[in-house]
């Protein structure tokens, strides 16, 4: 009947409408998977170089530790240099004092 094919032609109409509806809810939902997985991979990216970064930071720390110890080490020598000068200045004083003090053989 023409009430009939009118009623089907019209759930076939909306059919159509849903069936467009879902497929461009899928390709949104696609792109917004996609979206999240570029976005997932910029975080990893991220943090193996941040890992990458804090490994470089780390032995840059122990150099400057090493360095530092020998700056320390180098500088308790230069003082004990220092105290050996100035104890061989105080005796070539002291020297100096007797030896002036001492009549001169002729």
């Amino acid at each position: 009947t023409p009430q009939a094919q009118s009623t089907l032609d019209n759930a076939n109409a909306k059919l159509a409408q849903d069936t467009k509806t879902r497929d461009d809810l899928q390709a949104q939902l696609n792109n917004l998977n996609d979206a999240i997985k570029a976005k997932v991979q910029t975080l990893a990216n991220a943090k193996a170089d941040l890992a990458t970064k804090q490994t470089a930071l780390d032995e840059a720390k122990q150099v400057t530790a090493q360095a530092q110890a020998k700056t320390d080490t180098t500088a308790n020598a230069l003082a004990a240099a220092q105290n050996k000068v100035n104890a061989l200045t105080s005796e070539l004083n002291q020297l100096k004092a007797y030896k002036a003090q001492t009549p001169q053989a002729q």
